[in-house]
This record gives C-alpha cells, sequence and structure tokens, in this order.
C-alpha cells in the first residue's frame, strides 16, 4: 500500500513540473548590436530593470522581443525593435548618435509594450531623447519616454510633450565647404601648385560640387634662347556631378564635369614690348575624392583629378622679327588636393 501511495505521489509531482513548464515557456529575447554597442546581457538587463522583474515571471506564452541595431551616416545608430505580446506585434524603428543611449530607450520601449500600463518617471533635463519612427501596426504606438502613465491600447492617450518626435526620411541638402591647396600640371608648364575653394550640396547618396582654383604663375622659356620666356597663370571653375559609394564618417566621392577658365600670359623684360595675353581654356574632369571627419568636427579632403583639355591656349613670342610658340596648354591635366573644411 505505501509502495503505491509513493508511486502516485511521484506521478503527481511529475505532472505538476511538466505543467509549469508547458505554462511558461522559456522568453524569447533577441538584440543584434555593433561590437561598440550594448550587447543583449545589457538590453536584457534594462529591460528587467523597467518591467520591475525578471523577465523568466512573465507570464505571457506569445512573448517575443527582437531587436537590431546599425550604424547610419546621418542619424548615429538606428535600431529596429519588433514586440509581439498577448495584445499583438508592435514595431518601432529609433534613432540615436549614442548607441548606449539607444539601447536604452529600445528597452523602455519594449517594457512599455510588454506592460501599457507600467509607470516610468520622466527622463532627466537636459537628456537626448532617441528619435522614433514608428511603422503602421494594428496597436497603438507607445511613447518612447512618456511623461505619464500610458494608457492600455483600447485607450489611447494623448501626446506627451516630452513624447520623442516621428522622424521622417531626410530630403534636406547637406552643405559642405573647404579650402583646397593644390598640385599638379593643371593647363600650365610643368608641375606647379594652386590654391582652391570647394563647396558641395548632397543630397543623399548624390552631391552636386563646384570649385574654383588659381594656380600660380610659372615660367616657360623661348626654346633654344636663353632669358627670353612667358609667365603663364590660370584660374578656372569648376562644376562637378558627384556619387558617394562610401558615406559616414569616410566618404569617397566619385565626380565628373566640365570646368572654364582663363590663361594669361606676360613676357618677360627680355621681350620687346612684352604684354599680357588673355585666353579661354576648358576642360571635363574626373575625379575621386576621400572626405575623413574628426571628433572635433572637421573634415580632411584628399583628392585626384584628371581632365581632357577641350580648348587649349597657344602663347608665342616675337624674337628677331619671327613668332616663335612657346607653349600649348596641357591636353591631359592631372592635378591633386588637400583641404581642410566643414561637411554635413
Amino acid at each position: 500500500m505505501r509502495a503505491l501511495r509513493t508511486q502516485a505521489l511521484g506521478l503527481a509531482i511529475c505532472s505538476l513540473v511538466t505543467s509549469a513548464r508547458a505554462q511558461s515557456p522559456p522568453l524569447k529575447v533577441s538584440w543584434s548590436a555593433p561590437e561598440s554597442c550594448p550587447q543583449q546581457p545589457a538590453f536584457t538587463t534594462q529591460l528587467e530593470g523597467f518591467l520591475g522583474r525578471e523577465l523568466a515571471a512573465l507570464d505571457d506564452p506569445s512573448l517575443d522581443v527582437v531587436g537590431n541595431v546599425r550604424a547610419d551616416a546621418a542619424k548615429g545608430y538606428v535600431a529596429r525593435l519588433r514586440v509581439r505580446t498577448k495584445l499583438g506585434s508592435q514595431q518601432r524603428e529609433l534613432a540615436h548618435r549614442d548607441c548606449a543611449e539607444l539601447t536604452e530607450a529600445a528597452a523602455l520601449v519594449s517594457a512599455l509594450a510588454i506592460d501599457p500600463n507600467l509607470v516610468v518617471s520622466s527622463p532627466k533635463a537636459g537628456d537626448e531623447p532617441a528619435e522614433v519612427s514608428p511603422v503602421p501596426t494594428p496597436p497603438p504606438p507607445v511613447d518612447a519616454r512618456p511623461a505619464t502613465p500610458a494608457e492600455p491600447p483600447s485607450a489611447p492617450s494623448a501626446p506627451s510633450r516630452d513624447a520623442p518626435h516621428p522622424v521622417r526620411p531626410s530630403r534636406s541638402l547637406h552643405p559642405s565647404v573647404a579650402a583646397l591647396g593644390l598640385v599638379g600640371s593643371s593647363v600650365l608648364p610643368g608641375a606647379g601648385a594652386g590654391v582652391g575653394l570647394f563647396g558641395a550640396l548632397g543630397l543623399g547618396r548624390f552631391r552636386l560640387a563646384a570649385r574654383g582654383n588659381f594656380w600660380f604663375p610659372r615660367f616657360q622659356g623661348v626654346a633654344g634662347v636663353s632669358g627670353p620666356g612667358i609667365d603663364l597663370g590660370a584660374w578656372g571653375v569648376g562644376l562637378k556631378a558627384c556619387g558617394l559609394p562610401l558615406a559616414g564618417e569616410v566618404t569617397l566621392a566619385a565626380c565628373f564635369g566640365p570646368e572654364l577658365g582663363d590663361m594669361y600670359g606676360t613676357g618677360n623684360t627680355q621681350l620687346t614690348n612684352p604684354s599680357t595675353v588673355h585666353n579661354r581654356w576648358s576642360a571635363v574632369s574626373a575625379e575621386l575624392a576621400l572626405a575623413i571627419k574628426s571628433s572635433s568636427g572637421l573634415t580632411t579632403l584628399f583628392g585626384l583629378e584628371l581632365g581632357k583639355t577641350l580648348e587649349a591656349p597657344i602663347y608665342g613670342v616675337r624674337v628677331d622679327g619671327q613668332d616663335v610658340e612657346v607653349f600649348e596648354a596641357h591636353a591631359w591635366p592631372l592635378n591633386a588636393y588637400v583641404g581642410l573644411g566643414l561637411f554635413h
């Protein structure tokens, strides 16, 4: 008789354990983020902190939390969050330049989705809320940092003034400006130096850039004669359309467009009646530009440009009553530059 009672008691205990396990399945929490961001254990700890209890104590078999963080050139970091509960499924997109702040905001949003009646204290003054882009889903939206208790899904509350504003896709133009130091041939003889000014307007992965160049004069002598010659200088303005295969803290731009300018030559004192002659020159060119942004906000710009001259002025002098050709503008200008400026 005792053996039968013992066996019955064991079966009852096993049945209770099995029933408890069936009623409380393991909570699924998935958090994927770059190495520079808090990882899943930190996210889980923050989520439990907002809920005020461990996740294992929650009684919701359908509960599922999935988050994925990626780096974004314009916003810093963007988190795609999905929370599924017995009330339904919600999706959010949050953005912040500080990944730790973004992780905390994601944990708060998840906690509010799990427990809509959760009361969370207002954020400290001066804290920057993560930007939230709501994705339409059946349940009502949940504010990331409400100043008052959130209402149940059946009765959505009025927007809190402390709640973050939705982020719309950026369609604004991003200006850039930089001062340049130049080295190359341009359309002048040999290699020399110059200065320039760069400006651009960017929209997404595209940029329209303008650049002004001034090349310091270089001397070109008359072949076979010592002394007589011409000091040749040039300036030009170019307009280029650029695509950005790489954008962010390090930006790579590939550009193509026309350039138009003035080339001038002045005879030296070894010539009779020296004068200055101006001629128009033009070219098309392709270039690669690399911009590296520093923590101070300044950006260093490196560029390499190859062009094809379309209008190539010819300069000459009169020696002993005869016209002598001295120089014709370079057919294939090759230039490099380095600059410092502000890029947005």
